[in-house]
């Protein structure tokens, strides 16, 4: 989604390795996964809320976490730190299940 994005709105500029080696442009990198990031973590909210509401739970799936955390480039404790802040912030709890990379998909429930 995120890389979707960037490649969208850069067409013909830059191609994306390009802009992960260049300094400047991960700036404006970062600019932008900050605003996908907000619509992203929007979305999962609506999604784990309706989810809580209709089952008590709600897995969201490695893709998803990918999508709203970019976990790529996360370290796996500090990408598990931030989904945990995450749910906290909003009265859910989470479980991780994990691989030696990192989470594969989390539950969340109300606390």
């Amino acid at each position: 989604m995120i890389r979707g994005c960037v490649e969208r709105s850069l067409r013909g500029r830059a191609s994306w390795a390009d802009l992960e080696r260049d300094e400047t442009d991960r700036k404006i990198l970062d600019i932008v996964f900050r605003i996908d990031q907000d619509a992203c973590l929007d979305a999962l909210v609506k999604h784990i809320e309706q989810e809580l509401k209709e089952r008590g739970f709600c897995f969201a799936f490695e893709d998803e976490l990918d999508r709203c955390w970019a976990s790529k480039n996360i370290q796996p404790a500090e990408l598990e730190r931030q989904i945990q802040d995450f749910a906290n912030s909003r009265g859910w709890s989470v479980s991780l299940f994990n691989t030696y990379d990192g989470p594969t998909r989390a539950m969340f429930e109300y606390e």
